[in-house]
Formats: C-alpha cells, sequence, structure tokens
C-alpha cells in the first residue's frame, strides 16, 4: 500500500500538514496540494526535508479545473484523496458566500470529476460539527443526529456530504466524512504546528499569544452558558489522534478495497461519517487555566456578549471512532497545550 501515492489537497494547512507528517512516518508517498492562502512555505520544506523524494508538491487552487487535471495526469499512482482543502472561517463566509461556494463547493466538484475520470474511487473528506442542529440535539452530537447549516461556510459542508454520498450510491466511491471537532496541539519535536497567516484564529495560539505579551487579553463571548463557570464548553481533541484516525482509516479502506479488480465485481461501496472527537470538553475558562499553568504567565481576558451562532456545549459522542476503528484518544488536553507552548517557542 505504501507504494501507492496519496494525494492530500490543503497539504500545508493544519490538518494537511500533521497528516502528511505522520503518513511520512508510516513510509506512504504523497503529492501535496495547496495554494497557500492560509499556509507557510516553511511548511513545505519541512514535509519535503522529512520526507525527501516521498514527497511531491503542487501549487494550485481547487477552483483550477485544468491545473489540478494536470497533477493527476503527472501522478498516475495516485491512489486516495484526503481532502482537506476548504475556505473554514464562518464569519468570513457570511460575508463572502460566494467565495465559499466556488471555493468549497466547484473545488470539490472538480476534484470528484477528475477521480471519475481517472478510476480513483477512495476519498476522505474533512467535514466538520458546524453543521449539527443544536436546536434539535442534545449533545453529545451522533452522526446520525439532525444536521442544520447556519452560515454559508456551514452550508458548503452540508452540501458537500450530499454529493459524497450520491457519489457512494452511484459512483461506486468509498467515502469517509470526517467531522472534526476542536484539533488541537502540535508536533514541536518536528517543528511542526498551525502557522497561518495573520492572527491565529484557533483557541490555543491565541490564548498564547496571550501568555507571550503579543497580544493585550483574550476575548471570552459569553457568560452565562449551562456550564460550570459561564463560559462555553466544547470538546477538543490532539492532533496527534486526528492523524492516527487518519492513518487508521487509511488502513479500513484498504482493506475494504484491496480484493477489487475490476469492474464486473465491485464490493459494496462505502459511505460513512464519523466524528472526530473524545467525548468530553473543557470550558473556555479552563483552557486558561491550564494555559496559565503551562506557560507561567497570567492571560487577561474580557468578557463579551454571546455572539450570534455561538453554542454554549459543543460535544461529540466518539462510540463510532472506537467501535470501527478502534481508535481511543490517547492525548489530553494538558499535553496539547504543552506541546503547542514548546511549537510556539521553537519559532521565538
Amino acid at each position: 500500500m505504501q507504494n501507492r501515492k496519496i494525494l492530500i489537497t490543503g497539504g500545508l494547512g493544519y490538518l494537511g500538514s500533521h497528516t502528511a507528517l505522520k503518513l511520512l512516518q508510516s513510509d506512504f508517498s504523497l503529492v501535496l496540494l495547496d495554494n497557500f492562502s492560509n499556509s507557510q512555505k516553511k511548511t513545505l520544506e519541512l514535509l519535503q526535508k522529512k520526507g525527501g523524494e516521498k514527497v511531491v508538491f503542487y501549487e494550485n487552487d481547487m477552483r483550477d479545473f485544468e491545473g489540478l487535471q494536470e497533477i493527476f495526469e503527472k501522478e498516475p499512482e495516485i491512489w486516495m484523496v484526503l481532502h482537506f482543502a476548504s475556505k473554514n472561517k464562518q464569519k468570513e463566509s457570511c460575508i463572502e458566500p460566494f467565495l465559499y461556494y466556488e471555493s468549497n463547493i466547484q473545488g470539490t466538484l472538480n476534484l470528484l470529476k477528475i477521480m471519475e475520470i481517472k478510476k480513483i474511487k477512495n476519498l476522505i473528506y474533512s467535514s466538520t460539527n458546524a453543521i449539527y442542529d443544536h436546536d434539535k440535539n442534545i449533545p453529545p452530537f451522533a452522526e446520525n443526529d439532525k444536521v442544520k447549516a447556519t452560515t454559508p461556510y456551514g452550508t458548503t459542508k452540508l452540501i458537500i456530504e450530499q454529493i459524497l454520498k450520491d457519489m457512494t450510491t452511484h459512483k461506486n466511491f468509498n467515502i469517509l466524512c470526517l467531522r472534526h471537532f476542536n484539533p488541537i496541539g502540535a508536533f514541536p519535536e518536528f517543528g511542526l504546528g498551525y502557522m497561518p497567516k495573520g492572527i491565529p484564529t484557533k483557541i490555543i495560539p491565541l490564548l498564547i499569544k496571550v501568555a507571550k505579551g503579543e497580544i493585550e487579553s483574550f476575548p471570552i463571548y459569553g457568560e452565562k452558558y449551562p456550564t460550570k463557570d459561564g463560559s462555553c464548553l466544547m470538546d477538543y481533541i490532539h492532533i496527534a489522534d486526528v492523524t492516527e484516525a487518519h492513518k487508521k482509516m487509511i488502513d479500513y479502506l484498504f482493506e475494504k478495497t484491496k480484493e477489487t479488480t475490476n469492474e464486473i465485481n465491485l464490493p459494496k461501496a462505502v459511505f460513512e461519517v464519523v466524528n472526530i472527537c473524545t467525548g468530553v470538553g473543557k470550558t473556555i475558562k479552563e483552557l486558561i487555566e491550564l494555559t496559565e499553568l503551562v506557560t507561567n504567565q497570567k492571560i487577561p481576558y474580557q468578557t463579551f456578549p454571546e455572539r450570534t451562532g455561538d453554542h454554549g456545549i459543543v460535544l461529540g459522542n466518539n462510540n463510532k471512532l472506537r467501535s470501527m476503528f478502534h481508535r481511543e484518544p490517547q492525548k489530553t488536553v494538558l499535553e496539547a497545550i504543552e506541546d503547542e507552548w514548546k511549537f510556539e517557542n521553537t519559532l521565538s
């Protein structure tokens, strides 16, 4: 299996780059695709240094059909796609919805059209917990709970999930849709972490920048939620556990499809939605306390009214992850903060 290449779209982003590093440690050959819209060339250099000739990179936008098609022409050994590439800021999506429709939906359609032409039928898609209906469901959310879009970003994820289900039903694709909750942490021993352009939007890097004095205070939106301290409670999972889950799922799809020799006697196509979460949570104020413990710095914060679309409790049910893929999260939130702190200090 390691001789077959895996294409990773958004391969230099937070999820894509850490998953790429994990797969390189397992001796996979990778084709990385990224447009540098929210990633750094430093990440590419790190992965190329680690993987050598096992890493091939293409700078391309998912909306560029011809450019995407050319990549598949040059890389005929691609066997599977990990599709991380996505515009993913909910607030921004409300301001620029057409950008999100074009980037996320049209980009995915381009990918699927080319995969169909090239008879590449294995896909792992990076979806989100943001599509769960908080009005109709009680957390922790399970994969068969009701879904609802409240932003253009959420709309794109819901539409893509339905498209992917159609591809399984009508085109015999094997697809795993992963509804990510809140990946945190880094791989400090490799110098790899969250490296966006501009001010970070992820909570732990933002807390650490406050601890380092680079940002004046941390904003807390809402302090009257039904939690122990009034701040919202969310499900956080270490990026190492996220990448381990991806490795398990690649193995799962390989076992499901390895005996396929022609299109006359195809096995039943796979479509599964899986939460990537721990099933437990921490409040914002608990995260602040843990970050203060790790950094030995006081973190000032300001409270603001809750924002439209925010929710007090966001937890996932991880029974399916445990039962289907035999994967229990191994690392704690404290370890994730420690790893993020170590990574941030490598940048100083």
